[in-house]
């Protein structure tokens, strides 16, 4: 649904999409709950740092500057304990950001709330959480880790969007899947389509679109120079007839999109780079993964490029189920599309094939057929040898512990050390026996 301009446009943002929160995560992790919430309050006034959307959310709020009402309006929308909540807050006024309204709601799911708090953009490091807003009809972004530098425009909102499943719906994304053995099929299909005048369905995030567009055109909203304050641009694989689609529907939506790329097969991050977005939008984990090296990014969890059963998107940057209670439900709360049926033993093959299926959703095997990292190879070994009882414990911890922040065959993704992963998982392993009745 559209959000009338006389309404300011509401950004749902959690604290660590926010702000950088890795040394708490950790914290939490290695010592736990109590111990993190003491750090949050003796840390009180020791500012947390920008996280990977602060440059948008700081971009947004700046729009309220130039109109004669808020346009915008940002919301804190976390799970972190009201105890913990004063540094996030104190962190946001430090930082110049106005924030009016948050949440911090214990580790409950943060999805029944959106509604009611009127989000109308939701982002957040819990793709759990992103997943629930989608399905509500909330546009939603799965945040990655932010690149090294950022570099983004001083005076002028820049925000980069993917096509199928992001702006419009991913039916031509479904087609293309059941066409693209045959040559031309597709690319005749398109072209069809387009002739007849077949427009596009709008996708998750094309609500986002429209009202952007319509600040675009308010005369009233301009920089100093005169200038538009906000420039989009649409990144897209597709090409030929399938470009020429997109066109044609945008025509009919009346929206004008500032700068579009047809790439084809071309790698995005180049011209990201170039245009300097505060953020880039796209539903496929390979995509995100590349721009979040160069730009701001964040995975549309939604369409058939997101695997059904996929936990964490192959993506840096996320939280697992039992991660920072800032962002995260509780156990008991949080469904696990990896949970192992109820059982008393389970065979070392089911076991090892148990593992893998997890392993391989945080380490990209680079079109590999096989091979895993030589920690999780040393880690299948030495717990397939336990007893079936054991080897339950130890996988059911392993798919709820979640690993999405270990480091990955990409170079640009390493970020942690060996001694970190090592610890990790002997943490699990350990479930083994002090899990023994």
């Amino acid at each position: 649904m559209d959000t009338p301009l006389s309404d300011p446009f509401v950004v749902g943002i959690s604290s660590s999409a926010l702000f950088e929160t890795q040394k708490e995560h950790d914290i939490w992790i290695n010592q736990g709950v109590p111990a993190f919430v003491r750090h949050q309050i003796d840390h009180e006034e020791d500012f947390l740092l920008p996280g990977t959307a602060f440059p948008l959310i700081q971009a947004l709020l700046r729009l309220n500057m130039l109109s004669a009402k808020p346009v915008i309006e940002v919301v804190v929308v976390s799970q972190n304990n009201p105890a913990a909540a004063l540094r996030i807050l104190k962190s946001a006024d430090h930082h110049g950001l106005t924030v009016i309204r948050s949440a911090f709601l214990s580790g409950c799911p943060v999805a029944k709330y959106l509604l009611p708090l009127r989000i109308n953009l939701f982002l957040s490091k819990n793709p759990a959480d992103v997943k629930s807003a989608l399905q509500l009809g909330v546009p939603a972004g799965f945040v990655a880790d932010p690149p090294n530098a950022v570099e983004v425009h001083a005076t002028q909102l820049r925000i980069a969007f993917d096509a199928d499943a992001v702006i419009f719906s991913d039916d031509a994304e479904k087609v293309y899947q059941k066409l693209k053995s045959v040559p031309g099929a597709y690319q005749n299909y398109e072209a069809q389509e387009a002739k007849a005048g077949n427009m596009l369905p709008a996708g998750p995030f094309a609500p986002f679109l429209r009202w952007i567009a319509r600040i675009q055109k308010d005369s009233a909203i301009r920089n100093q120079d005169t200038t538009v304050p906000i420039r989009t641009a649409l990144v897209t694989a597709r090409n030929g007839h399938a470009t020429k689609r997109v066109i044609l529907t945008l025509r009919d939506w009346g929206i004008e999109i500032d700068e579009l790329f047809s790439m084809g097969t071309e790698p995005k991050d180049r011209v990201l780079r170039a245009f300097q977005p505060h953020i880039f939008f796209d539903d496929r984990a390979d995509h995100v993964r590349r721009a979040a090296a160069v730009v701001p990014a964040a995975q549309v969890l939604m369409g058939i490029a997101v695997e059904p059963e996929e936990t964490e998107p192959a993506i840096k940057g996320g939280r697992a189920p039992e991660s920072v209670p800032a962002e995260m439900p509780s156990r008991s709360e949080q469904p696990n599309l990896f949970e192992v049926p109820v059982r008393r033993s389970i065979s070392q093959k089911s076991f090892d094939s148990g593992c893998r299926e997890v392993f391989r959703q945080y380490t990209p095997l680079r079109g590999q057929k096989s091979g895993l990292d030589p920690q999780f190879l040393k880690f299948l070994r030495e717990n397939g040898e336990r007893s079936g009882e054991e080897r339950v414990r130890v996988l059911e911890n392993l798919q709820r512990y979640g690993l999405s922040d270990l480091p990955t065959h990409d170079p640009m993704l390493n970020r942690e050390f060996s001694i970190t992963l090592d610890k990790k998982l002997a943490k699990i392993s350990e479930t083994a026996e002090s899990n023994k009745p």
